[in-house]
Protein backbone atom coordinates (compact mmCIF):
# COMPACT_ATOMS: atom_id res chain seq x y z
CA UNK A 1 0.00 0.00 0.00
CA UNK A 2 1.32 3.53 -0.40
CA UNK A 3 1.22 5.95 2.18
CA UNK A 4 0.15 9.29 1.52
CA UNK A 5 0.98 11.16 4.63
CA UNK A 6 3.69 10.83 6.76
CA UNK A 7 3.98 12.56 10.38
CA UNK A 8 6.30 11.46 13.78
CA UNK A 9 4.81 8.48 15.56
CA UNK A 10 5.02 10.53 18.50
CA UNK A 11 2.10 12.67 17.57
CA UNK A 12 0.22 9.84 16.24
CA UNK A 13 -2.65 10.19 18.99
CA UNK A 14 -2.86 13.51 18.36
CA UNK A 15 -2.97 13.26 14.74
CA UNK A 16 -5.82 10.41 15.03
CA UNK A 17 -8.01 12.51 17.83
CA UNK A 18 -8.37 15.66 15.18
CA UNK A 19 -8.77 13.45 12.05
CA UNK A 20 -11.65 11.68 13.85
CA UNK A 21 -12.89 15.10 15.37
CA UNK A 22 -13.00 16.07 12.05
CA UNK A 23 -14.64 12.94 10.57
CA UNK A 24 -17.50 13.26 13.38
CA UNK A 25 -18.19 17.42 12.00
CA UNK A 26 -18.57 15.99 8.54
CA UNK A 27 -20.71 12.82 9.03
CA UNK A 28 -23.24 15.01 10.95
CA UNK A 29 -23.17 18.04 8.08
CA UNK A 30 -23.68 15.13 5.74
CA UNK A 31 -26.74 13.42 7.64
CA UNK A 32 -27.71 17.09 8.08
CA UNK A 33 -28.13 17.85 4.38
CA UNK A 34 -29.80 14.39 3.69
CA UNK A 35 -32.47 15.00 6.68
CA UNK A 36 -33.34 18.12 4.64
CA UNK A 37 -33.35 17.52 1.57
CA UNK A 38 -34.64 13.35 1.88
CA UNK A 39 -33.36 12.59 -0.35
CA UNK A 40 -31.42 9.02 -0.07
CA UNK A 41 -27.78 9.64 -0.85
CA UNK A 42 -25.43 7.55 -2.68
CA UNK A 43 -23.44 6.41 0.08
CA UNK A 44 -26.54 4.74 1.90
CA UNK A 45 -26.69 1.23 0.08
CA UNK A 46 -29.07 -0.77 2.85
CA UNK A 47 -32.68 0.85 2.01
CA UNK A 48 -33.83 -0.16 5.44
CA UNK A 49 -31.35 1.85 6.81
CA UNK A 50 -32.81 4.96 5.26
CA UNK A 51 -36.41 4.40 6.03
CA UNK A 52 -35.07 3.87 9.61
CA UNK A 53 -33.38 7.03 9.60
CA UNK A 54 -36.46 8.85 8.10
CA UNK A 55 -39.34 6.99 10.15
CA UNK A 56 -36.92 8.47 13.32
CA UNK A 57 -37.13 11.88 11.57
CA UNK A 58 -40.46 11.99 11.48
CA UNK A 59 -41.30 10.83 15.13
CA UNK A 60 -42.94 13.04 17.10
CA UNK A 61 -39.91 12.74 19.94
CA UNK A 62 -37.37 13.76 17.26
CA UNK A 63 -39.64 16.85 16.16
CA UNK A 64 -39.97 17.60 19.56
CA UNK A 65 -36.10 18.02 19.80
CA UNK A 66 -35.50 19.65 17.02
CA UNK A 67 -38.17 22.22 18.27
CA UNK A 68 -36.56 22.69 21.43
CA UNK A 69 -33.12 22.83 20.12
CA UNK A 70 -34.14 25.45 17.63
CA UNK A 71 -36.06 27.54 19.81
CA UNK A 72 -32.68 27.47 21.88
CA UNK A 73 -30.70 28.66 18.95
CA UNK A 74 -33.08 31.37 18.23
CA UNK A 75 -33.42 32.92 22.03
CA UNK A 76 -32.82 36.45 22.66
CA UNK A 77 -30.62 35.81 25.90
CA UNK A 78 -30.96 39.02 28.07
CA UNK A 79 -32.04 41.35 25.80
CA UNK A 80 -28.51 41.11 23.29
CA UNK A 81 -30.08 39.13 20.86
CA UNK A 82 -29.24 36.08 18.80
CA UNK A 83 -25.89 34.20 19.40
CA UNK A 84 -23.55 35.45 16.41
CA UNK A 85 -20.11 33.24 16.17
CA UNK A 86 -17.43 35.93 15.87
CA UNK A 87 -14.09 33.81 15.91
CA UNK A 88 -14.85 32.12 12.22
CA UNK A 89 -13.52 29.54 11.31
CA UNK A 90 -10.00 27.57 12.93
CA UNK A 91 -7.51 25.73 10.68
CA UNK A 92 -5.64 23.20 12.48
Amino acid sequence: MYKTHHWDPLITGTVQYYFEDICQRRMKDMISTVRTSRECPKWIIDSHIWETMCAYWDSEEAIGKSLTYSKARMSDSNGLGLHIYLSGPKSY
